[in-house]
């Protein structure tokens, strides 16, 4: 529900303790004795209330009169020049106003509205220069001959005026007439509204009150070409009164109020008070002046939240929607410096210096100018890695995998979304993530989640915000959550460059499987691990799994302990098992992507040359053949200079010797022609001669060459 930057009506919605001073005001009113007019302002900045008090002090007029006799109570009229551009218009339009207010139930007043009617005609311009038409909406029918022969006659004026101030005298109509935002008029606007406050309709027992900003109405007057705008208010407003200042004490309680009340109807996941409260006093509570600050701050929180209310960290949404509306210039500094102001302090950053980085930062909130008080404490905060340039603090990646599972604005995996207010296409919901939890039951359903993610793109960070949410999957459901994701390891995409930190998704879901095992209860453990990888078919993910338990294993004793040597013994002959099956049909054995891994698990676990050979030879029985089997001995490694990644591709010699004899595949691969390849089959064919070429020169064994060639990048 966005409020708008409205005043309120009534003492109800009061909380800034103003009702004291607005029943005061009311008092004095009641009690003013004189008979001239009489001007009172009240002072106060944009957004101190002024139009909320003048609403108070309608309430309580109304009150008040309840009590007091009928020539005794005070009458309001709100008067709103804004409608009103012309000093014609401007006058005309108040004494039509003020007719009708006087017109309101009292048939003694027939005398002097007639006099308002005859004051207004001589006062109007021509009528062909006004807007209305020759029939004016409040029933005055003014003829274009009489209006332009009173047009412009002092004396007729003079004495019309005269005339409505002896009939005020006679009548004692309390009036008060209540003129609000004056200092939101033109130069020129302002200027018309004081000369009719000031010559032209300063009746007997007509108060006005008139709440504007000083200093803005002064400097307006000065531009309309009064000499001291000071001087000219003092000469026209009798009494003034600057709206009772908000105790710090009062606005802090009304900004803290109305974040606790955004939060708790709206619940952004997760908030933590006690960092919001360092941030609050950090910064942000100086950055807010007046009430309507609050509103303005609270409407974009509940535009924003509408969004994406429960997707990032509600404590840091806060801070940077505050550091949007008070500091514009910072936040678009911030939203186009990603590289700057998210993520950890790596290896490079480091070896860079922090001065240089520090530059950096400074560079980027240049066109901030005078960096403002409490935003850099604000800033660190809210990207620890600033501390870095600031404080010489280091903040590593450990620290960035916290910040991702917070959905803090400092982890990369978040940044954007803050500030494009919607999710990136390979981003999960938490929505989504609670679907998968809540249809964790079934094996089925988990799968087609999982793949439809892995079409999307989602994979990686979907599986990476169930780790951190793998305590809400029950008990029950977790051997079904652990085989489906069995079946997305082999959904997984392998892409992806380390030391630029981007992690393939099959390392995700590698750890995800292993996070689920390890709250499978120890007794449950091995059964669970033999039914689950009997009934895949994912074999690189099974072979993988195992493989780390044992060598898990084998580094610590402690670890995996239920698994016994048989219980190993038997996973693997399920495995083994599996391939030799997958083996009966060529075409898909030769096909599947971890086949250099399946021959090696084959040969270790329980198979034989006598065995695997002649597989072998069916699955290269042709020059095509021969070189799809070759492109999976073909793999790429990466290494860094600076923040350059260099991909080299490697041909596993070891591996593709253990299957083919070197020599016997040089000769091979010298008879094969070209002219009927396709243009991928041709670029392995030119790298493995060219490797192959490389192998014999070095003299050197498969093993040797393959670590040669390590060493060697």
């Amino acid at each position: 529900m966005i409020s708008p930057d409205s005043p309120i009506e009534t003492a109800k919605e009061d909380k800034l303790g103003r009702e004291p001073f607005v029943r005061s005001l009311a008092t004095a009113l009641a009690r003013f004795s004189g008979t001239d007019s009489f001007v009172l302002g009240i002072h106060g900045k944009w957004g101190t209330g002024k139009s909320s008090l003048l609403n108070l002090l309608v309430e309580q007029i109304e009150k008040d009169n309840k009590n007091l006799q009928e020539t005794e109570q005070i009458h309001v009229m709100r008067f709103n020049p804004w409608n009103f551009s012309d000093q014609h218009q401007l006058i005309f339009q108040f004494l039509r106003q003020f007719r009708a207010h006087l017109k309101q139930n009292r048939k003694e007043f027939k005398d002097f509205i007639n006099s308002i009617d005859q004051y207004a005609d001589a006062l109007a311009p021509p009528l062909e220069l006004l807007p209305f038409g020759k029939v004016f909406s409040s029933g005055v029918k003014v003829g274009l001959k009489g209006a332009q022969k009173a047009f412009g006659t002092a004396k007729d004026v003079d004495g019309l005026f005269a005339e409505i101030a002896k009939q005020a005298k006679i009548l004692k109509r309390r009036t008060v007439v209540l003129i609000d935002d004056i200092d939101r008029l033109t130069a020129a606007e302002t200027r018309q509204l004081f000369q009719l406050v000031k010559l032209t309709a300063r009746f007997p027992y007509v108060i006005y009150v008139l709440a504007f900003d000083r200093r803005a109405v002064a400097q307006a007057l000065k531009e309309a070409g009064v000499e001291s705008g000071d001087e000219y208010l003092e000469k026209i407003v009798q009494v003034s009164f600057d709206i009772p200042p908000m105790g710090e004490a009062r606005l802090t309680g009304f900004i803290t109020d109305s974040i606790a009340t955004f939060v708790n109807t709206y619940r952004p996941l997760p908030f933590d008070w006690t960092r919001f409260t360092n941030l609050f006093h950090a910064g942000l509570r100086r950055w807010f002046r007046s009430l309507r600050d609050v509103r303005r701050f609270v409407n974009g929180l509940e535009f924003g939240f509408g969004l994406v209310a429960d997707e990032l960290n509600g404590v840091d949404f806060i801070a940077i929607e505050a550091i949007r509306l008070f500091h514009p210039t910072a936040f678009s500094a911030i939203r186009e410096n990603k590289d700057l102001f998210a993520g950890h302090v790596d290896t490079f950053l480091e070896h860079e210096g922090s001065e240089k980085f520090e530059s950096a930062v400074n560079q980027a909130l240049e066109q901030v100018g005078t960096i403002p008080e409490g935003l850099k404490d604000v800033l660190i905060e809210l990207f620890p890695k600033l501390a870095y340039a600031y404080g010489r603090t280091t903040y590593g990646h450990q620290w960035e995998t916290a910040w991702e599972k917070e959905y803090r604005i400092a982890s990369k995996r978040y940044f954007d979304a803050y500030f494009a207010l919607t999710l990136p296409d390979t981003e999960v919901s938490r929505r989504e993530v609670t679907t998968f939890i809540e249809s964790s039951a079934s094996q089925v359903q988990l799968e087609s989640i999982l793949t439809e993610w892995a079409k999307s793109g989602k994979l990686k960070n979907a599986v990476e915000s169930l780790r951190y949410r793998k305590s809400e999957i029950p008990h029950s459901n977790l051997a079904t959550v652990f085989a489906a994701l069995v079946t997305a390891g082999e959904l997984a995409s392998e892409r992806g460059v380390i030391f630029a930190g981007e992690l393939p998704e099959y390392w995700t879901v590698r750890w995800a499987i292993f996070d689920i095992l390890d709250l499978i209860p120890p007794d449950f453990k091995v059964d669970l691990v033999k039914r689950t990888f009997s009934q895949s078919a994912s074999l690189k993910t099974i072979i993988n799994v195992i493989a780390l338990i044992e060598q898990s294993k084998n580094e610590n004793k402690e670890r995996y302990s239920e698994f016994q040597n048989q219980d190993i013994s038997e996973i693997k002959n399920i495995i083994v098992h599996k391939i030799r099956e997958l083996a009966k049909d060529p075409a898909a054995f030769a096909a599947h992507s971890a086949l250099p891994m399946m021959l090696g698990i084959w040969k270790n676990w329980g198979g034989s040359d006598a065995e695997i050979k002649p597989i072998i030879g069916a699955i290269t029985n042709t020059d095509a053949a021969l070189l799809e089997f070759l492109d999976k001995f073909i793999t790429q490694t990466h290494s860094s200079a600076g923040r350059a990644i260099k991909t080299t591709n490697r041909l596993q010699m070891k591996p593709l010797s253990d299957w083919v004899h070197p020599a016997d595949l040089a000769y091979r691969i010298k008879q094969i022609e070209e002219t009927n390849l396709s243009v991928s089959q041709r670029q392995v064919l030119a790298f493995v001669r060219s490797e192959l070429e490389r192998f014999e020169k070095k003299k050197m064994t498969p093993e040797q060459f393959d670590e040669n060639r390590f060493l060697e990048s």
